[in-house]
């Protein structure tokens, strides 16, 4: 029985066939969004900072209210005091959805050319990064095979 071919109109990508999206170093130069309450100065430079990252580039307006909990989260919970392992847990999903640190960008197959590592190809995932070639998988010398004692 024959394979399906893809649909090349599908939304649904594996990761296999997702590509890697360079984002530019610089992040978009227009004044971020409005912030809809009274967050301080602190809560408006964070703002700014954000919108100003090359992240904010895959970004859309609409993504501003949840923007809007992670800044009242990590203003909140800044400092790691007084925070519940579920806040914690929510400050970090949130990031991760935007792109915020190194692994969720990796996850995002985002990367920022010249910060972020250009070999982080899905292919490479699988090369060791010394250039040493390891032993096959199963082969004799393989460390992870199993041996009758």
């Amino acid at each position: 029985m024959a394979t399906p071919t893809p649909n090349p109109n599908s939304e649904k990508r594996s990761k296999e066939s997702a590509g890697w999206i360079t984002l530019p170093n610089e992040g978009p130069t227009e004044d971020p969004p409005e912030l809809i309450g009274d967050h301080g100065p602190e809560g408006e430079e964070l703002w700014a900072f954000w919108w100003s990252s090359p992240m904010a580039l895959m970004w859309s307006r609409h993504d501003c209210r949840t923007l809007e909990r992670l800044l009242v989260l990590s203003l909140r919970f800044g400092d790691d005091s007084g925070a519940t392992a579920a806040e914690l847990s929510e400050v970090r999903q949130l990031e991760d959805r935007f792109g915020l640190n190194p692994k969720s960008r990796r996850q995002l197959y985002w990367r920022i050319a010249g910060v972020d590592a250009p070999s982080m190809e899905a292919s490479d995932l699988h090369r060791p990064a010394t250039g040493v070639d390891l032993p096959a998988a199963g082969g004799d010398d393989d460390p992870r095979r199993l041996r009758a004692v």
